[in-house]
């Protein structure tokens, strides 16, 4: 799942994923909050994987407790219908401030719901100066 998608959500509240995610997510898929003030999808496999290391993460550690609590409790687990469209819940909705259009983004084994207003901020700081010095070092740690 890769590149930048825009879709708009149907008088119904369902969203159109991308053609080339279906395959990915025919076995199901989860959305859940992201920590950018975004939605995280997941198809269900990679969900799983998320939800064994959270299950990992020691229930004493007031941190841990906080990311299993912010993802698992925001998660919603669903199916593509026959067309290839999902429906999200209002509190999800709210969480990424999406109202009518989303920018999706496609991270590989998972993907990012934003709204047009967010992704444009986003979008800045990703191409902000510094935050390009920043991904030019990344990028020489794992090409070398």
């Amino acid at each position: 799942m890769t590149g930048e998608h825009h879709y708009a959500l149907d008088e119904k509240g369902r969203l159109l994923l991308p053609k080339a995610f279906r395959d990915e997510l025919r076995d199901g898929l989860v959305i859940t909050r992201g920590l950018e003030g975004c939605l995280y999808g997941f198809p269900l496999v990679v969900w799983q994987r998320v939800e064994a290391e959270l299950a990992q993460l020691p229930i004493t550690n007031p941190k841990a407790a906080a990311l299993a609590r912010f993802l698992i409790g925001g998660a919603l687990k669903g199916r593509l219908d026959a067309a290839g469209r999902t429906t999200l819940t209002p509190q999800l909705l709210s969480h990424a401030d999406i109202r009518e259009e989303v920018v999706i983004i496609g991270m590989k084994n998972r993907f990012e719901l934003w709204s047009p207003g967010r992704w444009s901020e986003e979008l800045a700081r990703l191409t902000s100066p510094q935050a390009q010095r920043d991904g030019l070092e990344l990028i020489q740690t794992f090409l070398r």
